[in-house]
């Protein structure tokens, strides 16, 4: 009878190492359960950077490439949510200046990128609030880290979950005697 306590005790040991040290179902996928509608421009960064209009409610600025050289002759649309409020064609120089645009969150595209902008009114906006506005036309560089943090915390648990039940399942086996 005591071989068949321990035979079961080390029986469920083994079943209850192989079960949790597997991951949930769940965090395996990094996928969203919906697919959002593809737009034709996705934004790279999704900083939303604070821009103020001037004294007579305009809102200034350029359209620049990576390297911060203006870009001529583009068509710059000013989005709010899903709805297209402005549209202006960039001139020769690669500036822009928009009218009649209220204080509110936008979305400053051209074919090839774009950027988000919370726009104030004169006198009203943070510190930080520029006159003049930058919109990048093409693809930033992001840097980050390679992989995933949440990854690194599963395998980290799995890898010292798998070891502290190993040495649980080593120190009964030791003591298990099939004589007895």
């Amino acid at each position: 009878m005591k071989s068949l306590n321990r035979s079961c005790r080390t029986m469920l040991i083994v079943v209850m190492s192989v079960t949790l040290g597997l991951p949930p179902c769940g965090i395996a996928a990094d996928r969203p359960a919906a697919v959002a509608k593809p737009r034709m421009v996705t934004i790279s960064d999704s900083v939303v950077h604070d821009v103020s209009l001037t004294d007579r409610g305009l809102l200034r600025g350029a359209v620049v490439d990576q390297t911060g050289q203006h870009v001529a002759n583009v068509m710059l649309n000013v989005r709010q949510g899903e709805r297209i409020v402005a549209r202006v064609q960039v001139g020769t120089s690669g500036q822009f200046a928009i009218s009649d645009l209220r204080p509110g969150v936008y979305e400053l595209t051209t074919a090839q990128g774009g950027s988000i902008y919370r726009v104030w009114a004169a006198g009203t906006g943070p510190p930080v609030a520029k006159e003049f506005v930058m919109v990048p036309n093409g693809q930033h560089v992001v840097r980050g880290q390679l992989g995933s943090t949440r990854r690194a915390l599963i395998l980290g648990g799995v890898i010292i979950t798998s070891g502290v039940i190993g040495g649980v399942i080593g120190y009964n086996v030791r003591d298990f005697d099939p004589a007895s």
